[in-house]
């Protein structure tokens, strides 16, 4: 499907379906296990739901959300936010007012600027077992640690928010919560 237009609106459903929708106020959706989904506009919001689900949106107050497996989200423009959902999703943000999500065991969040722009009030934020974030200076990561129980169910112990200083917390360094301390990806 795709849709080109002042209000623009497209929808795919199928196992291999795709969605793209472009004009001022767009919106795509693709639902299936390989599902894929664009929009590109002034208000552009994007979705997709499936296995291997992945979406970009790229615009002004451009949102993106997957939702499976492996799915992975993109937003790029000033009032972005992105959110994915999933084991090993992983999440990605640009924009001066960024915000970047990743719920699932083993997700990543991730907060970047326009070349040449400074990001001072994004948030990249992994709430899933293993999870990990980065982001720029002056930004901020919140991570979450779990804990398995005697009976191998998990559960989450710990949520902590930091600011990254540059310093305590450096800039473009993957972190992890663990024993309670963020703690470097190596």
């Amino acid at each position: 499907a795709q849709a080109t237009g002042y209000r623009a609106g497209a929808q795919a459903t199928g196992d291999y379906a795709g969605a793209q929708a472009t004009g001022y106020r767009a919106g795509a959706q693709a639902t299936g296990d390989y599902a894929g989904a664009q929009a590109t506009g002034y208000r552009a919001g994007a979705q997709a739901t499936g296995d291997y689900a992945g979406v970009q949106a790229t615009g002004y107050r451009a949102g993106a959300q997957a939702t499976g497996y492996r799915a992975g989200a993109q937003a790029t423009g000033d009032c972005v936010g992105a959110q994915a959902t999933g084991d090993y999703a992983g999440v990605q943000a640009t924009g001066k007012w960024a915000v970047s999500l990743a719920i699932g065991d083993n997700s990543s969040a991730t907060i970047q600027s326009p070349e040449g722009e400074k990001i001072t009030e994004g948030c990249a934020i992994s709430l899933g077992i293993k999870g990990k974030a980065k982001g720029q200076k002056g930004c901020w990561l919140t991570l979450a640690e779990w804990e398995k129980d005697k009976n191998d169910n998990w559960h989450r112990i710990d949520v902590q928010t930091k600011h990254i200083d540059g310093k305590k917390i450096k800039e473009n360094t993957w972190y992890r919560l663990v024993n309670g301390k963020f703690t470097q990806e190596k």
